[in-house]
């Protein structure tokens, strides 16, 4: 048999194949044990391990094997770790033929025997047809030695020990052979020496292999993706998109950190512990095999028919045949992966868009979800290149959240039905800010705006984001007038009694439009909010599981 055994582990009966190897372009055996070594001593360790294991599998089974040592050998130059030099170098320990036969072998020394001639006399005639062919394709000037390889596998297909040293015949290998000829055999002598005068004329094409290393392949990912990151004017610290995630992670990798967790566009293998089919023995027959019949616990992927022809898919857990547990969920442009509970979005769980079939897919929300609408905890990318994160209520923000806006604003404070609402802080990029109470997405009653830049203040009433009266002031952190002049003192005699007055009329205003707000300065206060009101150019999507009215249409 052509059989193959590693001498430094256990073969335990296992069967090695053969492979290529892109990297070497050489034939190797596939599952045999490979080593690290530091140095020589460490290698010669090894070898002394497998020369000892070969002698014993061959007093074992009374049989002689072809000895093969394979080193791998790759340098990484200091400068530069992006790409390292691969060279490998092949020892050959090869049995000569032998006249078994004549010498009354029987049984499996006469067969073991037999099979060593056979690859002896293979490899004789591939090195024959190896130097027939490579003449006549130098004379075409037109074949490398990867071309050769490629193109004269047949020559060694008949047997493991020529597909071994395939690589060798065909040039792409530097081989020194070495014979021992025995000088009272006259048979075995005169073989050993045609072999190798076959051998030599054999020629080498040898070249540097140079090849990516692996933190060179993660340079070259991550500055591809750095092409497709998109620039953003967002305010420090918002939250990152799939894309910027990805490129952080593979900076963390390049940097040695270990990143957990597979990238966020690969479905992940969760799962959640799903309680027993329950099935009452009390009921008849066939109420109880509608039960079992219905789909219950893990399954591949279902193919759901739904209305107008379009194909939903859903892999996952399911619950007496509804969604229950971890599962994803798709359609042409809609992706959901997360948790489930009687069929409707519940849990964690994170949310997909794309235009077409044949764009990218977007995340636009991860976080907390109930009853198919978000709630609780999550974040949420807009279209427009807002970035929410904070609290929904069925669906909206509400009560508490932060609202990166794309131009560079920050707002932080309170929510609600999707719009900024009661206390809350605007952060301009230049540095100002407000503080103050809103309604609907909107200034709205008592509220400082900062100048940092001027170290002034204005400090009075808004009305429908516009402000209607108050006082402005230096800060007391002032204390030149570099950057803005030092305001007189209030030259009315009565000022407090002018804002009230103002103040009573602004109210008097809001009650005849039907506005009612209730300005509780007590509440939330170290939250935060927005200047005026941002639109959301969204225009909202039908997620497939609500009514279709879409719950991406907000303003703020």
């Amino acid at each position: 048999a052509d059989a193959i055994n590693d001498a430094l582990g256990p073969n335990d009966g296992k069967t090695f194949g053969l492979h290529k190897s892109e990297q070497f372009g050489a034939t190797l055996v596939s599952g045999l044990n490979v080593v690290d070594v530091a140095n020589w001593d460490e290698l010669d360790e090894f070898l002394m391990h497998g020369n000892v294991a070969r002698i014993q599998m061959s007093e074992k089974r009374d049989v002689r094997w072809h000895g093969f040592v394979r080193l791998f050998i790759e340098m990484v130059p200091r400068a530069s770790q992006d790409t390292k030099t691969s060279a490998m170098m092949t020892f050959v320990h090869m049995k000569g033929a032998d006249r078994v036969g004549q010498k009354g072998a029987r049984g499996a020394v006469l067969r073991n025997g037999s099979n060593i001639n056979k690859s002896v006399s293979l490899l004789g005639s591939a090195m024959l047809h190896a130097v027939d062919f490579r003449r006549s394709a130098a004379k075409a000037g037109q074949l490398t030695p990867e071309q050769i390889g490629a193109k004269s596998q047949s020559f060694f297909m008949e047997s493991k020990f020529t597909q071994l040293l395939s690589h060798a015949l065909c040039g792409a290998e530097a081989t020194y052979m070495l014979a021992t000829v025995n000088t009272l055999d006259y048979h075995e002598t005169t073989d050993a020496l045609e072999t190798l005068q076959n051998a030599q004329q054999l020629t080498s094409n040898l070249g540097r292999r140079c090849v990516t290393t692996e933190h060179g392949r993660l340079q070259k990912k991550l500055a591809a993706m750095q092409q497709n990151v998109q620039s953003t004017r967002l305010a420090e610290g918002h939250p990152l998109s799939e894309l910027e995630e990805k490129v952080r992670d593979l900076q963390r990798r390049l940097g040695g950190e270990e990143v957990e967790g597979p990238e966020a566009s690969q479905p992940r293998a969760r799962k959640v512990d799903l309680p027993p089919q329950e099935v009452p023995e009390n009921l008849q027959r066939w109420k109880q095999s509608v039960i079992k019949g219905k789909m219950h616990g893990d399954r591949a992927t279902i193919y759901v028919p739904a209305e107008g022809g379009k194909q939903h898919t859903y892999k996952g857990q399911w619950a007496k045949g509804k969604r229950e547990g971890y599962g994803e969920h798709r359609t042409d442009l809609i992706r959901y992966e997360g948790e489930w509970k009687a069929g409707m979005r519940d849990g964690e769980g994170t949310l997909w868009l794309r235009k077409t079939v044949n764009d990218e897919w977007v995340r636009v929300y991860k976080g907390q979800w109930r009853e198919d609408q978000k709630h609780g905890r999550g974040v949420q990318w807009c279209s427009n290149g807002d970035v929410y994160e904070g609290y929904f209520q069925q669906g909206r923000r509400c009560p508490m959240g932060k609202l990166f806006v794309a131009d560079g604003d920050r707002i932080e404070g309170q929510f609600r039905d999707d719009k900024v609402e009661g206390w809350a802080t605007l952060y301009r990029q230049n540095g100002d800010w407000f503080e103050g109470h809103w309604h609907q997405g909107l200034r709205e009653g008592p509220g400082v705006w900062y100048y940092e830049g001027k170290q002034q203040r204005y400090r009075g009433e808004w009305h429908k984001g516009t402000p209607k009266f108050g006082v402005v002031e230096d800060m007391q952190s002032k204390t030149t007038n570099e950057h803005s002049r030092y305001l007189p003192r209030v030259g009315l005699a009565n000022p407090d009694e002018v804002l009230t007055k103002q103040r009573i009329a602004l109210d008097d205003r809001r009650q005849r439009e039907g506005m009612h707000v209730n300005f509780d300065e007590g509440a939330s206060g170290d939250e935060h909010g927005d200047e005026h009101a941002y639109g959301d150019d969204d225009g909202g999507y039908d997620d497939g599981y609500g009514d279709g009215e879409g719950d991406e249409n907000v303003s703020w």
